[in-house]
């Protein structure tokens, strides 16, 4: 099964507590980011942006989010040791 969305709160904790861009992505305001909340949001992020400067901007957001969640997964094993 695919997941089709994502806690506010997972992402933000992944993104070094920055709740600012991920509020802007919540648009229902249900908590859960959702795979069309998300692309709605990437894709005018790359037509405000541009091409080059929106792949650069969401490459660097996906490999944060990415290499942070490896330390949130990891933090979250030792509470539950």
């Amino acid at each position: 099964m695919k997941a089709t969305h994502m806690s506010k709160e997972e992402l933000v904790e992944c993104y070094f507590g920055d709740e600012t861009m991920f509020s802007q992505l919540d648009v229902d305001g249900n908590g859960t980011i959702s795979l069309s909340e998300w692309k709605n949001h990437f894709n005018k992020k790359f037509v405000d942006l541009g091409n080059a400067k929106g792949e650069k901007w969401m490459k660097h957001l996906l490999d944060t989010i990415s290499g942070n969640l490896k330390e949130v997964i990891k933090d979250d094993q030792r509470k539950n040791l």
